[in-house]
């Protein structure tokens, strides 16, 4: 019995068409935690650079550095262990 007879049958109008390229499904799942990882950075950077420049009166290009050096390590730190982890099916 071949793969293609033992799935179940699709419902009417359902897209499969991820399921006829191995691995795919697993890349996108993938792409898509890391594209949320970095629109959240951007959120923070952003966060971050409002509180240092107009709360704490620090100069606008320390701020900055300073905020991209912190959300360029929660970024690292968070795709490491939730993007780049291998989650593949052995």
């Amino acid at each position: 019995m071949t793969t293609a007879q033992t799935r179940l049958p699709h419902k009417q109008g359902e897209f499969d068409a991820l399921d006829n390229i191995p691995g795919l499904r697993h890349r996108l799942r993938r792409f898509l935690k890391f594209a949320a990882v970095c629109g959240l950075g951007v959120a923070l950077n952003v966060a971050l650079l409002n509180i240092m420049f107009n709360f704490l009166h620090i100069n606008r290009y320390v701020a900055n550095l300073a905020s991209i050096a912190i959300v360029t390590g929660w970024n690292f730190w968070i795709n490491l262990k939730l993007s780049w982890r291998d989650t593949s099916p052995r």
